[in-house]
């Protein structure tokens, strides 16, 4: 029985598909953080007359970067599910795209609490 119904996946045995609420609610969550998103640029770049302080133009970065994390994160989930084994260099970019977002997160983080953006006009402007 090698290479059987047993070792083909959830699919070949008529198990769960991709297509339940549980990834419709994901879809759902990743079209309203996009257009999230989208708003919060527009609103911290484009609509000049709002008067946005620079530590919000700072924080901009925090999601901008969360974005590639986010989707390399269901691309290789993705990749997994259909190949059956995970491809190392998607973990390693991953990786790495992950600790390009905590560094930056973290910096924009310690530049606010230290007064920075606030205090000087050396922020993103």
């Amino acid at each position: 029985t090698r290479g059987g119904p047993e070792r083909a996946g959830p699919r070949a045995r008529g198990g769960p598909d991709e297509t339940g609420p549980r990834r419709d609610g994901d879809l759902v969550i990743a079209v309203l953080w996009g257009a999230g998103l989208t708003a919060w640029v527009a609103r911290c770049f484009f609509w000049k007359g709002l008067g946005v302080p620079s530590i919000s133009k700072a924080a901009t970065v925090i999601p901008l970067t969360k974005a590639p994390v986010v989707i390399l994160h269901a691309v290789f989930w993705r990749r997994c599910e259909i190949n059956g084994m995970c491809s190392f260099w998607q973990s390693i970019s991953l990786l790495n795209a992950q600790l390009i977002h905590e560094t930056l997160s973290m910096t924009i983080l310690l530049m606010a609490a230290t007064g920075y953006c606030i205090t000087t006009g050396y922020c993103i402007t």
